[in-house]
């Protein structure tokens, strides 16, 4: 994803890259939710998971299909970034 952001940038012209701060917030609450959603495996005790004391919306989140959408959408339109060349 990032590759290929910076491929669009260079072919654009920019060097700079910033996320508009709108589409920032919904992405992070996109993650909270679906952290939420997985409740359960906060309850796993392990590294990762803080030992089971992990609070909602603090897991790492590799995607899926939502996120999928809202990258290709992304890089598609670029309507989530500001660019200062």
């Amino acid at each position: 994803y990032v590759v290929d952001l910076l491929r669009r940038m260079r072919d654009l012209g920019h060097k700079v890259v910033d996320v508009n701060e709108g589409d920032e917030l919904q992405f992070a609450k996109h993650c909270a939710e679906v952290d939420t959603a997985s409740a359960p495996l906060r309850d796993c005790i392990g590294n990762f998971t803080g030992y089971g004391k992990a609070e909602p919306g603090s897991l790492s989140y590799y995607g899926g299909k939502r996120a999928g959408k809202l990258r290709s959408h992304a890089l598609e339109t670029l309507e989530p970034y500001k660019f200062d060349s």
